[in-house]
């Protein structure tokens, strides 16, 4: 989905389809239209082509739009499921693919639903998400539904609600912090005890306005763009690890993405030093490496002794593994204390530095 997202970026026409009665343009083999009988007073019924409902469905829907599709991905022509999907920047060019779009689904025997074409339109929506030129920013119809909560009554209204929310999580600086509280509501419960009511603490409750206040309010996020001053802020405490992807666009400091985690129960034994060596290998190597591979960028930490540390070669032998990892990765370190460095800075509780793992740094000092 974020591959679809991404391939959208910043272009100025974007076109979307979605295919009419999908499932049933595919034809069952006959050796396995048993498998989908039903019956009625009036007899013994089997579907001969594929119902809404069957386990492989979607990845079959999926497989087949993608084959008949296939020739066209290179024009930037996507699709997932049952819609296809494309961007473009020239409009005459932007309205050939769409040409071939139909000629395509025609040929497959696929039809197209008329009430939701969307045809050059400045914005259109994927995955509960709008895509403009401007950037990508959560769809107002999906935010609705959560502004209908007015509390968690069982299990299930909470795992319901953090599945909803974790897909606003890039939208939402600390996410993994902030959700902690009702996270932990969950652990140790058995399946069985889905629908068993609860009452939410002072606490949980609090966190579940402050989730709901800030996905109803999230920002438009940026498009990651090749060649632009990158810089990545990453922070530790023992409530989580977090991290900031962002551009310099248009003499604009711009998000491209937020990132957080809660801490695994090791982590939680770790020394300051390493939690803070933790988070930066794990948002470079595990959030960011599509971004930053073969890209220069800068590594901001709030940690004075950081960049010292590298421009010594001073790495700790518990480390190597990291410094391994981060061997692939080009970036300099700048040291920024934490009111100057605010979003990183909001998880930041200790004044031990990290050791942090680079390949070349140059570093910033102040005078005292």
């Amino acid at each position: 989905m974020e591959d679809v997202i991404q391939s959208s970026a910043g272009k100025r026409y974007n076109s979307k389809m979605d295919l009419k009665s999908a499932f049933h343009c595919i034809r069952i083999k006959e050796t396995d239209t048993y498998k989908t009988g039903f019956v009625t007073p009036d007899g013994h019924y089997e579907f001969l082509r594929m119902r809404f409902g069957v386990t492989n469905g979607p990845s079959t829907m999926t497989r087949a739009i993608k084959n008949a599709c296939d020739h066209l991905a290179p024009h930037n022509v996507n699709t997932y499921i049952d819609d296809i999907s494309t961007s473009h920047d020239d409009f005459n060019y932007h309205l050939k693919r769409i040409y071939k779009i139909f000629e395509t689904t025609k040929k497959a025997g696929f039809k197209l639903t008329r009430e939701k074409l969307q045809f050059a339109v400045p914005e259109i929506t994927l995955f509960g998400r709008i895509v403009s030129h401007d950037g990508v920013r959560p769809d107002p119809e999906c935010i609705a539904a959560i502004e209908r909560y007015l509390t968690l009554k069982s299990i299930q209204e909470v795992l319901s609600f953090l599945g909803f929310a974790n897909q606003f999580r890039k939208y939402i600086r600390n996410y993994a912090v902030i959700a902690k509280p009702l996270i932990n509501v969950l652990k140790g419960l058995e399946k069985k005890t889905s629908s068993a009511p609860i009452i939410l603490t002072d606490d949980q409750q609090r966190t579940f306005e402050t989730l709901k206040s800030a996905i109803t309010t999230a920002p438009i996020l940026s498009y990651f763009k090749q060649g632009l001053p990158t810089s990545v802020e990453t922070d530790a405490s023992y409530s989580g690890l977090g991290a900031v992807l962002s551009q310099e666009q248009n003499g604009k400091r711009r998000i491209i993405e937020y990132a957080s985690r809660t801490l695994k129960d090791a982590e939680t034994r770790y020394h300051s030093n390493e939690l803070e060596c933790t988070a930066v290998h794990w948002a470079l190597t595990e959030k960011f490496p599509l971004y930053l591979l073969g890209h220069k960028f800068q590594l901001i930490t709030d940690n004075y002794t950081t960049a010292f540390v590298v421009a010594k070669s001073a790495i700790n032998r518990k480390f190597a593994r990291y410094l391994v990892d981060l061997a692939q990765f080009d970036f300099t370190t700048d040291y920024r204390p934490g009111k100057q460095n605010v979003i990183a800075d909001h998880l930041s509780r200790f004044q031990t530095p990290p050791v942090c793992l680079v390949v070349t740094a140059s570093y910033k000092t102040e005078k005292r």
